[in-house]
């Protein structure tokens, strides 16, 4: 397991911390207060401190959480016959397609909406006014108005190296490398 990671350029160090099973149950960026987690005998998080003090597994699938308490303030959560989200207290509104793929989450005005192809492979999302279409998973065409532009995920040996983006009428290409830990 990772115990410490660093980041010289913005002076940032981070430690970790696991339990015998090899579950995280801290992680503290230096000069800021730690993240604790904590879990039950079955696996499921009992708390992760950033989120809530408690997840409570009241009813529903297996380790599903039904009621996040945090300082005194609980949130409900609830799933539908399939095990999928289904409602929440200040959680998105989720509409389900019959494989058990999201179709639209919607959440103070913004509306996420979402298309599959018969492979049930998603080929279209749609953000309010902005439209991306998916080719695969190695390229991306996103438009709102009149801007334009397109994502390629640069592959070697298998794995994603490289995100291309390009913007019509932009300064010229960016290039995003993808690193592993």
């Amino acid at each position: 397991n990772m115990e410490t990671r660093s980041d010289d350029l913005q002076s940032l160090a981070e430690t970790f911390s696991y339990d015998n099973l090899d579950r995280l149950t801290s992680a503290q960026v230096t000069g800021q207060s730690a993240v604790t987690y904590a879990f039950d005998e079955a696996g499921s998080i009992t708390q992760k401190s950033d989120v809530a003090d408690t997840y409570d597994y009241l009813m529903g699938p297996a380790h599903a959480v039904t009621l996040l308490t945090q300082g005194g303030t609980s949130r409900s959560l609830s799933y539908d016959a399939n095990g999928n989200f289904a409602l929440g207290t200040n959680e998105p509104t989720v509409t389900w397609s019959s494989y058990n793929k999201p179709t639209q989450l919607t959440q103070g005005g913004i509306t996420y909406s979402f298309s599959y192809a018969t492979d049930r492979q998603r080929y279209l999302k749609q953000r309010n006014t902005e439209t991306t279409h998916y080719v695969g998973s190695r390229f991306e065409r996103t438009f709102s108005g009149a801007s334009e532009t397109f994502r390629t995920v640069l592959h070697a040996n298998g794995r994603a190296i490289m995100i291309r983006e390009d913007t019509v009428g932009g300064s010229g290409p960016s290039h995003r490398y993808i690193t592993v830990d």
